[in-house]
């Protein structure tokens, strides 16, 4: 691939890191390599919203709440002719929806058992009891993880540092293995332990208020 040679001015030094051409691919074969990865992305997270809410109660994306699922999925034809573009923009496209599945998955095993309409009144609930303030922060907590990766990724492509950017993954991998292991570790420990009903927890309040 050609590059160009860009510039970054940091601490006072001008520093020289590689820029790729990005224009529009031309060959045929890599077109449609372009089509059919934008559509299998866009493919599988329309797939999964539809199986977690057919009736579009949980579907936080208001054009498909709007329009229903046939006229929202027509509204991916110009995102996969967009990808069809570039094999840049085909991945970028692949790759954020898959992070859409992966996530809209979570729960999918309470959504099912529960109904959708019942999950949606917890979420309403939730929502009308909690200022908006914890509602942002919870959510910027979630996706922490990732922006913090994401930025200092760039930053290292930047700087022209691999081993900065192996590290940044050799953390999330560490981080999302630790995660699994305790999170399985405690849901093992919360199993084997006697089912603590409401009024117990309310009486251990009282308790706890007496002894003060």
């Amino acid at each position: 691939m050609v590059q160009l040679d860009g510039f970054l001015l940091l601490g006072g030094k001008f520093m020289a890191f590689p820029i790729p051409e990005f224009f529009p691919d031309t060959n045929v074969w890599q077109i449609l390599f372009n089509v059919g990865l934008s559509t299998l992305g866009r493919a599988f997270d329309l797939l999964v919203s539809h199986y977690m809410s057919k009736k579009r109660y949980l579907e936080a994306n208001p054009r498909v709440q709007r329009l229903g699922w046939i006229r929202g999925a027509l509204i991916q034809i110009p995102i996969i002719l967009l990808g069809a573009m570039q094999i840049y923009l085909a991945f970028f496209i692949f790759l954020s929806s898959i992070f859409f599945v992966l996530s809209n998955l979570q729960g999918a095993y309470y959504v099912r058992k529960e109904g959708e309409e019942e999950h949606y009144r917890e979420i309403q609930q939730m929502v009308k009891n909690t200022p908006w303030r914890w509602l942002i922060l919870d959510e910027l907590l979630v996706i922490g993880t990732a922006l913090v990766a994401g930025f200092l990724i760039i930053i290292f492509v930047v700087l022209g540092d691999i081993l900065g950017i192996i590290f940044v993954a050799m953390a999330l991998i560490f981080f999302s293995i630790v995660k699994f292991a305790s999170t399985l570790h405690y849901y093992h420990v919360v199993d084997e332990m006697p089912v603590i009903e409401k009024n117990d927890l309310d009486n251990k309040k009282k308790l706890n208020l007496n002894n003060r």
